[in-house]
């Protein structure tokens, strides 16, 4: 009777227990600020019909987002959305620079990404 119990709780258990123990592979993402400027990202995917989390970034800071690999994972790098096509940076709320070409290292999704003082200079006053 006491076996009958043992393995009655055993096969109860364990399906909790795969839902503690998972041991999939992650994968870091870093994202740099590399200018003296705040800097605010956003995401889309589509061209605007889906849209991210902002992400802020302190002057010269880092930000590293861990992800899961493997089939249950939803191909997200640096943003809350997975397939990002463009990105919105803002430097100090004063200029902008949107990335829709896909050479630049944010979209193509490359494991670390600096801001750097080229995309400052690349990106355009933003008029009040």
């Amino acid at each position: 009777m006491k076996t009958k119990k043992i393995i009655i709780y055993f096969l109860l258990m364990l399906p909790l227990y795969s839902c503690w123990y998972t041991n999939q592979p992650t994968i870091t993402y870093t994202l740099v600020n590399d200018t003296d400027f705040d800097v605010s990202l956003v995401g889309y995917r589509n061209r605007g019909t889906s849209v991210s989390d902002s992400i802020f970034l302190s002057p010269n800071s880092r930000l590293e987002f861990e992800r899961q690999m493997g089939e249950d994972s939803d191909s997200r790098s640096f943003f809350s959305i997975a397939s990002v096509d463009s990105v919105r940076i803002v430097f100090d709320s004063k200029k902008l620079l949107v990335l829709t070409d896909s050479a630049h290292a944010l979209l193509l999704e490359e494991r670390i990404v600096k801001i750097t003082q080229e995309d400052y200079n690349n990106a355009v006053p933003i008029e009040n």
